[in-house]
């Protein structure tokens, strides 16, 4: 009786051949039939009940079997779809995994196991992959088998779409974060992610930003709001009489004061988590540079030109830069890197990205992050003005607080997670010329 199928379609033309059941409050999707031609699901095990839990790395937990995005996701190719007998964790996913572990530890009382691996065989990987091999033991990577499968079968191959990514940040996370003993690190663990910046993930922001162009030069931007009013009314704003209305916080000369002056903290603390850059191209034509970052608060410059990384393409930083700084005189931050060049001053810049600390800091989805202990890493292009293209991206993630408060809550240090021994398989199919 398996526990979780996972099965790998290549071709457009090949239908994933299940029918689901027609209920919209089911999450994630459950099976109702293998309407496969050769019953390929009910060979492998998967019986009508079953749940749907991962295509491709997406985790399916809160979608139903209607979700467009969801049906989006089956005619992905490749796709690489995982099945299991319970769907969210509860009572049922518990006394599976107790009775899996009692067959297991019968099956260690024999011989051999029930896929044929020796029992002494069997216990020494389990106890390397618990003392020795640690940081994998939990990963949801595919773990090194203790006797080789069989090779041509690409079930068995260490080759898992999306999952295999994951293992730098969320399957080492805790290796990353400095936490002192007695620390809860789930919530680092499992801090989401965006695709690409955070404020494309987020609410628009309150007020636009204009910009102050001289020729064909910006000197600078203007935050406003505007709204247009029909029939026009000079008394509008004075005629609503809930005070806790949007427009009235936001167009009453008293409330926009207050709400974005008087009440604001005077220095707000900054904590960037810098973990790496990802694709980074030198500012030559090498291919690779040295990169080392800087950051920009306003008019205030901070170079680290000392945590240069030497011909790399994805340095690997885990720094944590922190910085009080004042709305709105610092309010664009600018996170970049230099190609270093020497020592000689002529360092370039490989690429930068810009963020308005402003409109992060009146976000009120970004402030639910904050409470929550659970801001997104996000991935930042690198943009290389003199060009005008990406040149990688930065891997990272960003807390703002009241200078003030900041005491209140610990900052998290990063720092290099341990080597680790992997297991590396190389098949070459065939050999031309």
């Amino acid at each position: 009786d398996k526990s979780e199928v996972t099965t790998w379609f290549v071709s457009v033309d090949q239908s994933v051949g299940l029918s689901l059941v027609p209920d919209a409050s089911l999450q994630p999707p459950q099976i109702k039939e293998d309407t496969s031609p050769k019953k390929m699901w009910k060979k492998q095990g998967v019986k009508p009940g079953w749940y749907i839990v991962d295509i491709c790395g997406v985790d399916l937990q809160d979608m139903a079997g209607n979700d467009p995005k969801f049906q989006k996701l089956l005619q992905m190719r490749p796709a690489c779809i995982t099945c299991r007998p319970y769907g969210k964790p509860g009572e049922k996913d518990a006394d599976r995994a107790k009775m899996l572990s009692d067959d297991k530890q019968w099956q260690r009382k024999q011989e051999v196991m029930l896929d044929g691996t020796p029992s002494a065989y069997a216990k020494e990987h389990d106890h390397k992959m618990r003392h020795t091999h640690g940081e994998l033991a939990n990963s949801r990577v595919m773990l090194p088998l203790a006797v080789l499968p069989p090779i041509l079968d690409p079930k068995h191959l260490n080759m898992r779409l999306a999952r295999a990514s994951l293992l730098d940040v969320r399957g080492v996370i805790k290796h990353m974060l400095a936490l002192g003993e007695g620390d809860d690190d789930e919530t680092d663990r499992s801090r989401p992610n965006v695709n690409g910046k955070l404020e494309d993930a987020m609410e628009q922001s309150t007020f636009h930003n204009v910009p102050l162009v001289k020729g064909s030069d910006t000197r600078g931007q203007v935050k406003m709001a505007f709204k247009l009013v029909y029939p026009a009314s000079n008394t509008w704003v004075d005629e609503i009489t809930d005070k806790y209305h949007p427009d009235k916080q936001l167009y009453s000369e008293r409330f926009l004061r207050d709400n974005y002056k008087h009440k604001q903290p005077s220095m707000l603390r900054i904590r960037s988590y810098i973990i790496r850059g990802l694709n980074v191209s030198g500012s030559s034509d090498s291919g690779y540079g040295n990169p080392y970052l800087f950051f920009t608060y306003g008019a205030n410059f901070v170079n680290l030109e000392g945590h240069k990384q030497m011909a790399a393409v994805e340095p690997r930083f885990y720094r944590t830069e922190e910085r009080d700084i004042q709305l709105p005189e610092e309010a664009i931050m600018e996170v970049g890197l230099n190609d270093w060049q020497g020592g000689n001053n002529n360092d370039e810049m490989i690429g930068k990205t810009v963020i308005d600390l402003e409109d992060r800091w009146h976000s009120p989805k970004f402030q639910e992050y904050m409470k929550s202990n659970k801001v997104p890493i996000e991935y930042r292009p690198l943009i290389n003005t003199k060009q005008n293209i990406s040149k990688g991206s930065i891997e990272m993630w960003m807390e703002i607080l009241d200078a003030q408060d900041a005491a209140e809550r610990p900052i998290s240090v990063l720092f290099q997670p341990p080597p680790s021994e992997v297991e590396i398989r190389a098949v070459v199919w065939g050999l031309t010329d």
